[in-house]
């Protein structure tokens, strides 16, 4: 449980921290698909198998995700079952470790014979962390903080104080704590911390902008208030730290591997969005971080556009996001390449990804997490590119169906979901505001 702690050091911990520190040499960076190759091949270094237990288990996991899609939409219970199959996604997608693996989809397997799961949804009264189906730490630590936004956003107190889950003597600071993140060896380990990494600065670099939610955490620690000073400090040492760790040439940050004696870096869409998005645009080196995403879009997720080998509304939604926030950096030929491949994208996803009832988006369950992340990320992907808007941001958009049943539609399933799940609540909100004029509410 060692990252049972990197919440309560980024949010708590009073100790001093040094200043921003240099993070030994940076790596040569591996461009896209280039990276995908060479972590694999570290992975099967671990464990020569790998090549053949790792397809194993992803096609007996995607066989567990279209039953647990399954249960979803026919109105089961499955709360608890869908916090398993996240933890369960990560150690197929990250790890080589076989017999923990095996478990874990044995317990998701389970899971399917618990009718009651509302417990599921409710903190653990022992540390008052969410996610208590889950045993990773960080997943916990990621789930809770995602509610912290909710409990936040609708001026409400969380129902249990939170306190730090204590797993060893001493507490690191974030910089010790994701810099030891930011390296992995597979190799020797079995484990790509990309995962890790990516989660935890996504989900800490976002709350250090929400002030609402921060306050909330720092007001309702439970040992007492955490002083505002520390909290202060904390942040300000994660910014550092992110300053430091953005590539010049690249403009992307991503994670760093060792590989023997030698070792190399990547460029990681999806943590280079979250951080831009964290920063609401305010990084460095936009040119060469422009250029980089236009680069790597025949590549694969995380260091490109697809994930195997097509578009998703996610992987479209940070794009859309990272071209919003690039738009002051852009010429007009770039300007105009991107509001054409913007096009393209809505009328993917309308061809692709939603129902044709519009009641939903279609589960991938190799590709996302659960039914309430298909919706928000598919609803947050049409607002983001305009689709619900008179005039969208980058100019003209076609709209290959009316908004209106659209609207409709999708609320009225995203109403029949769960309503604790943070991923429904973000959508039903997204949808609120965007559909506003278009319904008679």
């Amino acid at each position: 449980m060692r990252l049972s702690i990197v919440l309560v050091t980024v949010f708590v911990v009073a100790a001093g921290a040094a200043a921003a520190r240099d993070l030994g040499p940076r790596p040569p960076t591996l461009v896209g698909d280039a990276a995908r190759a060479r972590i694999d091949a570290l992975l099967a270094r671990y464990d020569p198998d790998y090549p053949l237990q790792h397809p194993r288990r992803e096609a007996r996991l995607d066989r567990l995700g279209e039953e647990l899609f399954a249960r979803t939409v026919a109105g089961l219970d499955t709360r608890c079952s869908q916090q398993i199959f996240v933890e369960a996604k990560w150690l197929v997608g990250y790890t080589a470790w076989w017999p923990r693996i095996d478990a874990r989809l044995d317990e998701l397997e389970n899971s399917f014979a618990i009718a009651d799961q509302s417990f599921a949804a409710e903190p653990y009264y022992r540390d008052g962390f969410y996610g208590r189906c889950a045993v990773e730490a960080f997943i916990r630590l990621e789930a809770t903080i995602e509610r912290y936004f909710v409990f936040a956003d609708r001026g409400e107190l969380p129902p249990t104080a939170h306190g730090p889950i204590a797993a060893v003597g001493h507490e690191p600071t974030i910089v010790d704590e994701l810099g030891a993140l930011l390296r992995s060896d597979p190799a020797r380990l079995g484990e790509d911390n990309r995962s890790r990494l990516g989660g935890l600065v996504g989900i800490l670099a976002t709350g250090a902008r929400e002030r609402a939610a921060v306050e909330l955490w720092r007001a309702t620690a439970r040992d007492g208030a955490i002083p505002a000073d520390a909290m202060a400090a904390r942040i300000a040492e994660l910014n550092r730290f992110i300053d430091a760790w953005q590539d010049p040439e690249t403009g992307y940050w991503g994670a760093w591997y060792r590989d023997g004696e030698d070792g190399f870096a990547t460029t990681d869409l999806s943590i280079t969005y979250h951080i831009v998005k964290a920063r609401r645009g305010e990084v460095a080196h936009w040119p060469q971080l422009v250029a980089t995403t236009l680069a790597i879009r025949d590549d694969a997720y995380p260091f490109g556009w697809l994930s195997d080998g097509r578009w998703t509304n996610h992987n479209n939604y940070d794009l859309v996001r990272l071209f919003e926030y690039a738009w002051p950096h852009l010429d007009d030929g770039q300007r105009v390449e991107l509001g054409a491949l913007m096009q393209d994208m809505l009328d993917w996803s309308f061809a692709n990804s939603i129902d044709e009832s519009f009641a939903g988006f279609k589960f991938q369950p190799e590709l996302s997490s659960s039914v309430g992340a298909e919706l928000y990320f598919g609803v947050a992907f049409l607002d983001a590119v305009g689709y619900f808007d008179a005039a969208p941001w980058h100019g003209g958009l076609t709209r290959p169906a009316p908004a209106a049943p659209v609207c409709a539609r999708l609320i009225d399933h995203a109403a029949r979901l769960d309503e604790d799940d943070t991923y429904v609540v973000g959508a039903l909100a997204k949808l609120d505001r965007a559909c506003a004029a278009h319904l008679d509410r």
